[in-house]
């Protein structure tokens, strides 16, 4: 029985890592002043986007989630006729309207499925999860149920489900901004007081760099770096420990806004990597989606970890 693993464009997956093990990528919309295109995760688009980000001010910059004819479509021409089952990992639904759109769109699928005689039809079960996290949040997630589907043969999706909804709630999210201005705007478009004003002057006149703890629909301010280089490195440290502590999946995912080379230089990703390695821990670094990227900003950086 064969079982497609589907992310919406947001999840921050290496996409070397998604076109080897054949998962699927829903595109989302991105709008930055007068351009728009969908973003399925294409690393020269990708690219040329940062490479232009920073000339647009946040309020200029916007990602829309895909119609429930774009996921429907998309489900009817890559997973209807090749997948026996599938599953749907879709961004925090307080987030973003895709988990609700996906649910609508996937109904639709089942629906139109059942009434048809079509024997190219395969697809019997389709499970849509709101995966209560974000980005490299998402990923983690990603990871796993590649995991278990690798492992298992024939894995019943329904317990597939409830695994990665117990492991969502202990997902942690932890984010670098390097544009402070960039986010509070955007964070305030949320009505999130993560970055408050005294906390901006503060940042903005010792060039200090916060780092914020999302997990489930929480986020906060957890610390603070001289520096962008300073609270990664704090961050990678904070990681490290964790590892020592026991994860619950055996992964970490890192995704930058940027040319990944300018974490891979660092000397604090050097000794998290070979901390990691020894400890049986894979660690994952992508280019950020230009999904995540919008809301946080050009520079940022985004760690994800299971425990």
């Amino acid at each position: 029985m064969s079982t497609a693993i589907i992310v919406d464009a947001a999840c921050d997956l290496p996409v070397d890592f998604c076109e080897k093990n054949d998962i699927h990528v829903i595109p989302l919309g991105v709008v930055f002043g007068d351009k728009n295109y969908f973003d399925s995760r294409d690393p020269e688009t990708t690219r040329t986007f940062y490479n232009n980000y920073s000339h647009y001010r946040a309020r200029d910059v916007y990602s829309l989630p895909p119609s429930v004819d774009v996921i429907a479509e998309f489900l009817q021409n890559y997973i209807v006729t090749h997948y026996d089952q599938a599953i749907l990992m879709c961004l925090n639904s307080k987030r973003s309207n895709i988990y609700k759109y996906a649910v609508r769109a996937g109904k639709e699928i089942i629906d139109g499925i059942k009434a048809s005689k079509d024997k190219n039809n395969r697809l019997k079960v389709l499970r849509i999860i709101d995966t209560q996290t974000l980005f490299t949040g998402q990923a983690l997630l990603a990871y796993e149920a590649h995991r278990f589907v690798n492992v298992i043969q024939n894995v019943d999706t329904k317990e597939l489900y409830e695994v990665l909804r117990v492991m969502s709630a202990n997902v942690q999210v932890y984010t670098v901004p390097n544009d402070l201005y960039y986010i509070r705007s955007r964070a305030s478009l949320r009505g999130d007081k993560a970055i408050g004003t005294w906390s901006y002057a503060l940042g903005k006149s010792f060039d200090m760099k916060p780092i914020i703890k999302t997990q489930r629909d929480e986020t906060q301010r957890i610390g603070w770096g001289k520096g962008f280089d300073d609270a990664v490195t704090r961050l990678f440290k904070m990681v490290s420990k964790a590892i020592d502590k026991g994860l619950m999946i055996n992964a970490v995912m890192i995704s930058y806004a940027g040319n990944t080379r300018d974490i891979m230089d660092m000397k604090s990703f050097g000794a998290l990597q070979k901390h990691a390695e020894k400890e049986g821990i894979r660690i994952c670094l992508s280019m950020m989606s230009t999904a995540a990227g919008v809301n946080v900003g050009p520079g940022a950086m985004s760690i994800a970890y299971c425990a």
